[in-house]
């Protein structure tokens, strides 16, 4: 028997590969299956290794143990083959290699022209964007110059309005003191006048020429 594999604080696991491969070949040995659980039972039973394996990383090891057995079974089986096989294989594999590159060099030539097509498009797109942006730029300036003289030309209607209305204003107030002025000449003119002389009373007073009886 074996000697027993011991864990060391228990980080690496307690068998190696070979023990792997020794207890997979007891195994099929006795016509039982492969599997995690039976690899572990003849593990712990016929080869003397620690009871304490944990199942996850054996699961784990299992895993790429058959992986490994998969490609060492692969190459054996390649290593086995006629050297006429071989040489066939390699003459088939180029030609696929060489087709491969034709029809991908077709669609990269394809998909070339494509792109330089799509790009032409975006780039008159582009241009058009650029024109109508430069259009637009000239219709909002001149929309800007054409509000500037209107609000100009109000302003300027907006001064000549109160300069009339202060003339206005002004003008009345002249004609107030004008009409003020003329109201004073004329009591200066009434009161100046002089009063008109009575008439005679050609009845009550004789006349000089006329002798008493």
């Amino acid at each position: 028997m074996a000697a027993k594999h011991s864990k060391t604080g228990g980080r690496p696991p307690s068998y190696t590969h070979e023990d792997l491969v020794r207890a997979a070949a007891i195994l099929e040995a006795r016509k039982e299956e492969l599997e995690p659980a039976s690899l572990r039972a003849v593990l712990t039973e016929d080869l003397g290794i620690s009871k304490g394996i944990d199942t996850r990383s054996l699961q784990g090891a299992f895993d790429a143990f058959m992986a490994r057995r998969e490609d060492e079974r692969r190459q054996r089986l390649r290593e086995a083959l006629p050297q006429e096989t071989r040489d066939a294989v390699q003459v088939t594999v180029a030609q696929i290699e060489l087709a491969l590159l034709d029809q991908h060099g077709e669609q990269y030539q394809a998909l070339r022209s494509q792109a330089s097509e799509e790009v032409r498009k975006l780039r008159e797109d582009l241009d058009a964007y650029r024109d109508r942006v430069r259009d637009l730029t000239r219709e909002l300036e001149n929309a800007a110059d054409k509000l500037a003289a209107q609000q100009e030309q109000t302003e300027v209607e907006r001064c000549a309005r109160e300069e009339a209305q202060q003339a206005l204003a002004e003008e009345k107030a002249n004609n107030v003191v004008l009409q003020a002025r003329l109201a004073e000449r004329d009591e200066i003119v009434r009161m100046l006048r002089p009063a008109p002389e009575s008439a005679p009373d050609a009845v009550g007073s004789p006349s000089p020429l006329t002798t008493s009886g």
